[in-house]
C-alpha cells in the first residue's frame, strides 16, 4: 500500500503538470528575433506593402539579425540575411496621419541558413505618424502563425507571436488626402512567448485537487 503523504502528493502534482504540458513541444521556448535594415514599399494601386527586393525581385536584404532564446545569450548574425514581406488589402492611409488596417500577408526572415516564415492574419495595424514621417506596424498576438521554421537549436516558435516594425520614410507621394506610395526603412522584431493554456492550468488544478482528496481520505 502506498504511503500517501505530502511528498507523494507534491510529486503527483508535478507529474500531472508535466503530463498536461507535453502537448507543447519541449523545443517551443520563448524566442526573440530582432532585425535592422528592413526596406519596404507601398503601392495604393495594388493595396500592398512589400519588402524592397534585391534588384527589384525576391527577398530584400537586412543589415543585422539578433537571435535570442529564453535563458541564453543573444547571437548576432551579419551574413546571408534576408526579409520577405507581403501585406495585402491595405485600407487607404490618410495623408494627415492615423491608422490603417490590412487583412493578411506573410513575413519571412532568413539569417545564415536559418529562417522563420509566418502567416499574417486579420488584425494587422499600420500607423502613420506624419510629424515624425514614420510608419509603425504591429501584428498583435494571435495574428502571427508559424508555418515554417528552421531555427538554431531546433527551436520551434509558439503561436501566437507578436511582430512589429518601426520604419522611417525616405520618399512619399500623396494626393492631399491619401498616400499613393512610399518607401521606408527601419527595424523590427518577432517575439514568441509560449504560456500554458487556461485549459491546461485547469486540468492541472483538477488533477491536484483530485489527488488531494485521495490523500485526505487515506490519511
Amino acid at each position: 500500500m502506498l504511503d500517501w503523504n505530502r511528498r507523494t502528493f507534491a510529486a503527483i502534482c508535478v507529474a500531472a503538470s508535466l503530463s498536461c504540458t507535453i502537448v507543447t513541444p519541449a523545443s517551443a521556448l520563448p524566442i526573440a528575433i530582432e532585425f535592422t535594415g528592413l526596406d519596404i514599399q507601398y503601392d495604393s494601386t495594388s493595396q500592398q506593402i512589400t519588402d524592397v527586393g534585391l534588384n527589384g525581385d525576391g527577398s530584400g536584404a537586412l543589415t543585422s539579425v539578433v537571435f535570442q532564446a529564453f535563458g541564453e545569450e543573444p547571437v548576432v548574425f551579419a551574413s546571408d540575411l534576408s526579409a520577405d514581406l507581403e501585406i495585402n488589402n491595405m485600407s487607404p492611409i490618410a495623408s494627415g496621419g492615423g491608422s490603417a488596417t490590412a487583412s493578411n500577408g506573410h513575413f519571412n526572415v532568413g539569417f545564415d541558413g536559418w529562417f522563420l516564415d509566418v502567416d499574417l492574419e486579420n488584425g494587422i495595424d499600420v500607423v502613420f505618424d506624419e510629424i515624425n514621417n514614420s510608419f509603425g506596424f504591429v501584428f498583435l498576438a494571435g495574428v502571427g502563425m508559424a508555418n515554417a521554421a528552421s531555427l538554431p537549436g531546433g527551436l520551434q516558435p509558439s503561436d501566437p507571436m507578436v511582430i512589429s516594425f518601426s520604419t522611417q520614410v525616405s520618399s512619399l507621394v500623396d494626393d492631399g488626402q491619401v498616400i499613393e506610395s512610399f518607401v521606408a526603412g527601419g527595424t523590427g522584431e518577432m517575439v514568441s512567448d509560449p504560456t500554458p493554456e487556461p485549459a491546461t492550468l485547469t486540468l492541472v488544478a483538477f488533477a491536484c485537487g483530485l489527488v488531494s482528496g485521495v490523500v485526505r481520505r487515506r490519511s
